[in-house]
């Protein structure tokens, strides 16, 4: 949501189209098929949902929900509450049977309360009344992973230039971090937005601690390139190809490395040594360094 309603009493959500712009670009570039609903009503959320799932499927889906909120909801465009177990409840496998077994990823970008943690200037996605229940997290169906900007009870900030939780997700999401496992990459998600963000102004001191829940009964790695999709289904942990006219491995120290490949996958390092060394250990990490000095990154 960005706006409201003229007769709602919820202040129009500035930085919400920065927040839907970046996700846009950020999940494109993934490979995501992205579309974007703006100032919904409740009914027409539902809709857009059971038109979404009504769609043939991949691996993964993913939902952003950005608005005003409290505990257990999040408001529409006539400030009427939408509660997330209803949104929930449209992922088991017997709504969703094209989603059944796969990974399913929420991320809701919407104060769940009016405290704020004590811990630029802001804005929140609170409203004004509180609703003590915590029933969403029991709907969550199987294999579904859901993040939240703060903690129960808690606001979530919101300014001119986007929300530091969205903005901090798609600035990972565009860094080598979209490479690792789902609930890692999350983690590091709530570090950055715990410790590197701090309100100012009438809110002062005042942090935000992301929340996860999850239901995951596999690892996922949703945002990763197609070569680690490939080798985690082989149940490999790496890629195993280190040179462009080698596959097989057997090179010598004129073959060139892929500078992707040294880019996103830092276990790549043994597979250096045996590339550029006919398998020979390396004696120390400086040959390392200065090749990766070289292909201007950094050392692994």
């Amino acid at each position: 949501m960005k706006s409201f309603h003229t007769r709602c009493p919820l202040p129009p959500r500035r930085g919400a189209g920065a927040d839907a712009r970046k996700l846009f670009r950020v999940l494109s570039d993934l490979g995501f098929a992205v579309t974007q609903h703006f100032d919904l009503t409740a009914q027409e959320v539902m809709d857009a949902y059971q038109e979404e799932i009504a769609k043939e499927q991949g691996d993964y889906f993913l939902s952003v929900l950005s608005s005003h909120g409290d505990e257990g909801v999040i408001f529409d465009f006539n400030g009427c509450p939408v509660k997330l177990t209803d949104i929930f409840a449209m992922f088991t496998p017997r709504r969703c049977p094209v989603l059944a077994g796969k990974t399913k990823m929420f991320f809701v970008q919407a104060c769940r309360g009016e405290m704020l943690d004590p811990g630029v200037d802001v804005e929140t996605d609170s409203c004004s009344e509180t609703q003590d229940s915590f029933s969403h997290y029991l709907s969550i169906p199987n294999d579904t992973t859901v993040m939240f900007a703060s903690s129960p009870g808690y606001g979530a900030f919101l300014n001119a230039s986007g929300s530091a939780f969205l903005q901090t997700l798609c600035e990972l999401l565009s860094s080598e971090a979209r490479e690792l496992e789902l609930l890692q990459l999350l983690t590091r998600v709530s570090h950055r937005v715990a410790y590197r963000f701090e309100a100012r102004g009438q809110h002062s001191g005042s942090r935000e601690m992301p929340c996860i829940v999850t239901n995951m009964t596999q690892e996922a790695f949703p945002f990763a390139t197609h070569a680690v999709h490939d080798q985690v289904r082989q149940g490999e942990e790496t890629p195993s190809r280190t040179c462009d006219q080698h596959p097989d491995g057997h090179c010598d120290t004129t073959c060139t490395l892929q500078r992707r490949d040294l880019n996103r996958f830092p276990k790549l390092n043994s597979g250096i040594r045996g590339c550029l060394w006919n398998q020979r250990p390396l004696p120390s990490r400086e040959f390392e360094a200065t090749l990766c000095s070289s292909l201007d990154l950094k050392a692994l």
